[in-house]
């Protein structure tokens, strides 16, 4: 795994040309003006921040622009083209930070720093339930793409200044604000092409039936063993279900309780 600063020259023409042609036509950089209008940041997306110097400015302050890495369009990772026996990948943040002096032509681009924003989607259901689960989930479901900014990652290197700026313009609260890493939206790794399919996969193991009460009790009484791959029986839905229509404080017949020696 390379990324813009490690990425060996011999790649420049691909990188280049991958830009060019499958990345750039997605790309609207969003100025940080410090205007009323708040710049709007789309739910669980991961944006650049990148500092920017234009050309006829002397100052010692950058401007700031956002860049929205465009996983709608394009792929999060991009495997480059092999050296012989070397095989790399590149993430698509990376290969946009290697070309952000295409992005903004003619002025004096510095460092660019990964952020997200995650808006609200909690779901508020009073005791009495009075509107169908199954709506109320849907509804909250939809505010995500427009709700309130409840959760700001912003990468660790991200200057004080550049975070108080964003903290401003987006309207956050302290709370809001979480420190994070270079990347973001990791969940997306299995989309990494295999380099060498050929390869034996790992066997998953397959854990034990425990609907054989015999073999629930065995397990069940390694809880206390200190043996970090015990894994303590859980209960079925069933009984949860019971023990909520009953109440807190009061305990059923005790049938599908499994025993855990300490």
């Amino acid at each position: 795994l390379v990324n813009d600063e490690t990425v060996d020259a011999v790649h420049d023409t691909f990188l280049r040309e991958t830009f060019t042609e499958q990345i750039a036509p997605h790309l609207e950089p969003m100025p940080l003006t410090g205007g009323d209008t708040p710049p709007f940041l789309k739910n669980h997306r991961v944006y650049l921040a990148a500092e920017v110097w234009e050309g006829s400015d002397t100052s010692w302050v950058p401007s700031y622009h956002l860049v929205e890495v465009p996983t709608d369009f394009v792929p999060r990772f991009f495997t480059l083209p092999p050296r012989g026996e070397v095989h790399e990948v590149m993430f698509l943040d990376d290969i946009i930070r290697y070309n952000l002096d295409q992005v903004f032509p003619g002025e004096e681009v510095g460092h660019s720093y990964a952020l997200k924003l995650t808006r609200d989607a909690e779901l508020y259901v009073d005791d009495e339930f009075e509107v169908d689960l199954v709506d109320a989930i849907r509804l909250s479901l939809g505010k995500r793409d427009t709700g309130l900014p409840s959760r700001f990652l912003y990468d660790m290197r991200m200057p004080y200044v550049l975070i108080h700026r964003l903290q401003h313009e987006l309207r956050l609260a302290e709370e809001d604000l979480v420190l994070g890493a270079r990347y973001h939206n990791l969940s997306g790794l299995p989309e990494v092409r295999p380099i060498r399919p050929h390869l034996p996969g790992v066997a998953t193991p397959t854990p034990p039936d425990t609907r054989d009460r015999s073999v629930a009790l065995g397990v069940g009484g390694h809880c206390g063993s200190g043996n970090p791959h015990a894994v303590p029986i859980v209960r079925p839905l069933r009984t949860l279900l019971g023990r909520g229509r009953r109440g807190p404080g009061r305990s059923g017949d005790g049938a599908d309780r499994v025993p855990c020696r300490p």
